[in-house]
């Protein structure tokens, strides 16, 4: 999905892509440490996941 509107945005993508990497930036560490203290597999694996999307974003922008 934002791999497509990447494309069709490109000047909302040049002007929102300082906002956007910030909040990645914080949503991996916080979802990191978060996951770093997790007893429960399933919220273990909802946090790590949370971190991948996170650094997929970053790549993406």
């Amino acid at each position: 999905f934002l791999r497509v509107l990447i494309n069709f945005l490109p000047d909302a993508t040049d002007y929102f892509s300082p906002l956007v990497k910030t909040i990645a930036i914080v949503t991996l560490i916080y979802s990191s440490l978060a996951t770093i203290r997790q007893t429960d597999f399933k919220a273990l694996v909802a946090y790590s996941s949370i971190s991948h999307m996170a650094i997929v974003v970053l790549g993406l922008f």
